[in-house]
């Protein structure tokens, strides 16, 4: 079967409460097969980058923000799903700098990586 990731934000109107990502597996004919939501309290938390590796495991990478109408990103954020949905792994860098980041699977299947890219 064919399926399609999608991210998203549910958002709230309180600044004081999370916002959760919402990661979904949708088949081509946008039928929901699953979805996740991750949440840091009290912090907003966005992604930036979906890959897939070689064994159907989701790689998502992002970062969780404050509430202010001027957000300052806390952190480096990366997430693995098995093709099931299962979280496998989180890993929060926290700190407060201008970064980016992707997620590249190595084709042979071996190996995941992280790209990121930080300065202060």
């Amino acid at each position: 079967m064919t399926s399609v990731w999608t991210r998203t934000i549910m958002f709230s109107n309180r600044q004081s409460s999370d916002h959760n990502r919402i990661i979904t597996k949708n088949t081509i004919q946008n039928e929901t097969i699953w979805e996740r939501t991750y949440s840091i309290s009290g912090y907003a938390v966005a992604a930036t980058w979906l890959s897939i590796d070689n064994s159907g495991n989701l790689i998502v990478t992002g970062y969780p923000h404050n509430f202010s109408s001027n957000p300052i990103e806390s952190g480096l954020l990366t997430l693995k799903y098995d093709n099931n949905g299962n979280l496998l792994w989180d890993k929060l860098i926290q700190g407060t700098w201008a970064f980016a980041m992707r997620s590249i699977v190595d084709q042979s299947g071996m190996q995941d990586f992280i790209l990121q890219t930080v300065w202060t």
